[in-house]
């Protein structure tokens, strides 16, 4: 009989503990989903506000006081795309020709290609007749990979 009310005293602790845990679990579930909605909200409406906003606040850097944050401020207002002061950039000069002028010079590029590679066959070829070989015995070579 003591062994019975002890068990049901156990199961009993058990279940006490389970439901402290599912307290304290819904508890910082309860936390979180606070937190969650008193940052929910929606406080910039689209891009254009927010680019507002940062350009007024570069302004008010920019007259601060302190030299190196107004002059990183004037930076990044003349990087704005609007102004571009600071932006680099690149010209793409494009030049239009006629297909057959095209196509004469890529035919011209391929006989110069067709040239350069026939030299290279001579050159090839003479540097293999000009090549002095020596035998090397089957074994001599097998060992001398293994070393490797």
């Amino acid at each position: 009989m003591q062994e019975i009310a002890e068990l049901e005293d156990k199961k009993l602790k058990e279940r006490k503990l389970t439901t402290s845990a599912k307290a304290s679990a819904s508890l910082a579930i309860t936390n979180i989903k606070q937190i969650l909605e008193e940052f929910d909200a929606q406080v910039i409406k689209d891009t254009d506000q927010l680019r507002r906003y940062i350009t007024n606040k570069l302004v008010q850097i920019s007259n601060c006081g302190v030299s190196k944050e107004e002059l990183r401020a004037l930076e990044l207002l003349g990087k704005i795309s609007d102004i571009g002061l600071f932006v680099e950039k690149s010209e793409i000069k494009v030049t239009h020709t006629t297909s057959a002028t095209l196509e004469a010079s890529i035919k011209e590029r391929i006989g110069r290609l067709m040239e350069m590679s026939k030299k290279d066959e001579g050159r090839v070829e003479e540097v293999i007749e000009d090549a002095e070989y020596e035998e090397v015995p089957e074994d001599e070579t097998d060992d001398e990979e293994l070393e490797e």
